[in-house]
């Protein structure tokens, strides 16, 4: 009986050996669990965070890449119509758009300007002359004009024209660069446009107005005429060397006179007339 009591307590002592190694086991797989499911939900919470950023740039970038579809479209429908605009510009030509080269009557005219002739017929004349002929200044400085010609296109109408005549060939010049190659420099001053030699310096003025004292005045205008009459020679040739070295087809032949060698001062003719004012109005 004692053999089977002791025998039955050392059964009951290694089970219950068993148990608490069980217990332990147990106990240390649970902590391994908890520990695996806790860095699982911190796995969980960063991925969690992380698609959230991730949604959050998505957006943004969804955002910006529509804006910059947007932008694209319009900067490509802002360039058709650019270059739409830049077509037509092309077909624009400036110079002749600023200089109005016309007629009216008997008188080439310049933005308006009546150049070329100093006599009106009477029905030539406009009321912008008569308004003229009443001015005190215009009076007062054209009597021998006035007395010869009744219906004379007043001195400072001409000089403007001519002045934009200056400014048109000065313009040409630079469009072919050759401003600084001539032997003469325009200077566009309005009215009273000057044209100067690049060598001495001399200038010349591009504007007349009849005084008692007209000999000089006069010389100095004619020079500053043939001048001109010279830079636009000048021009005429540069034309021709661009266009394959065909010759510029002109309505009337400019030519130089044999004087114009060693720097001086020659005549100029325009077809068969001179571009010097010899006091003809008529033919002038």
């Amino acid at each position: 009986m004692a053999r089977s009591t002791c025998s039955d307590l050392e059964d009951l002592e290694e089970m219950l050996r068993r148990k608490k190694e069980k217990r332990i086991e147990l106990l240390r797989r649970i902590h391994t669990v908890r520990s695996k499911k806790k860095c699982v939900y911190q796995r969980n919470k960063t991925i969690t965070e992380l698609q959230s950023l991730w949604m959050h740039r998505y957006k943004q970038s969804d955002a910006r890449r529509r804006l910059a579809i947007s932008n694209y479209l319009k900067e490509e429908n802002d360039l058709k119509m650019v270059e739409a605009d830049y077509e037509k510009l092309k077909q624009i030509n400036v110079l002749q758009d600023v200089f109005h080269i016309w007629y009216r009557g008997s008188f080439a005219t310049f933005n308006g300007l009546r150049v070329g002739m100093c006599v009106a017929t009477p029905e030539e004349s406009s009321n912008q002359s008569a308004v003229f002929s009443n001015n005190l200044f215009w009076t007062n400085n054209n009597v021998g004009l006035t007395n010869k010609f009744e219906n004379a296109v007043p001195w400072h109408e001409i000089n403007a024209g001519v002045s934009m005549i200056a400014l048109l060939m000065q313009n040409i010049q630079k469009k072919l660069r050759i401003q600084h190659q001539s032997r003469y420099i325009i200077l566009p001053r309005g009215s009273t446009t000057r044209i100067s030699s690049r060598k001495t310096k001399q200038e010349w003025e591009m504007f007349h107005q009849p005084s008692t004292f007209q000999f000089f005045a006069r010389r100095n205008w004619n020079a500053a005429l043939n001048i001109l009459g010279f830079c636009l020679f000048e021009i005429v040739k540069e034309l021709s060397s661009h266009i394959d070295g065909s010759r510029v087809q002109l309505p009337y032949d400019i030519v130089l006179g044999d004087d114009w060698s060693n720097e001086r001062i020659g005549c100029v003719k325009v077809g068969s007339l001179d571009m010097a004012f010899n006091g003809d109005g008529i033919q002038w």
